[in-house]
């Protein structure tokens, strides 16, 4: 069972937090920093991702200090931030791999050349691809899917229903899918399915 000297303490340190003290962000940085990366090691096996993982929820504590509504436990809000965003780099991590695996299969059939005009205008399209999606489903798309968040991290930095999230992502990748199916980029357009 946690002391109440404990919880206390916690509850001073967030209290500092949420005013914008700088010292009581420092003390739960201090406090918690190490435990967090050992934390994202259980799920993440490489020391640096883990330590850029954890800086990140830290900045975005800090981001967010004025915004906060903690109704557990200091901690357990930390550990909580840390598992998603972990979540949220395998998940990336899939999509990463999947298209590498795809990418190394049809390397061994064209030349650099190829390639090198194939990603030449995948980028050029890709940019008109983004263009026509609104701003917000823009945003989420690029926070879900190429930043590698997970759903549930994005609708609280935006403050925005989980439910909206999954709505606006699903229909950018909808959109990307019928773009890129449109001008020939069909294996991006199965992409798009899968990651929807």
């Amino acid at each position: 069972m946690v002391s109440s000297n404990i919880l206390k303490e916690e509850q001073r340190l967030l209290d500092g937090l949420v005013t914008g003290d700088k010292k009581a962000f420092h003390a739960i940085f201090v406090r918690y920093y190490a435990d967090l990366v050992m934390f994202a090691g259980s799920f993440i096996h490489q020391r640096d991702v883990c330590e850029d993982i954890v800086q990140d929820v830290f900045v975005k504590l800090l981001d967010s200090h004025d915004r906060l509504q903690i109704r557990t436990s200091l901690k357990a809000y930390l550990l909580s931030m840390v598992h998603n965003r972990c979540l949220g780099v395998i998940e990336h991590g899939k999509v990463e791999k999947h298209y590498l695996e795809y990418s190394l299969r049809q390397s061994s059939s064209s030349s650099q050349w190829e390639d090198y005009v194939f990603y030449s205008d995948f980028q050029k399209h890709l940019k008109a691809a983004l263009g026509t999606l609104s701003e917000r489903e823009r945003d989420i798309f690029i926070r879900c899917l190429i930043e590698g968040r997970n759903t549930k991290e994005v609708s609280q930095e935006l403050e925005i229903p989980l439910r909206t999230i999954q709505y606006n992502l699903q229909k950018a990748t909808a959109k990307l899918s019928s773009f890129f199916k449109g001008i020939g980029f069909a294996m991006i357009s199965a992409i798009m399915i899968l990651i929807g």
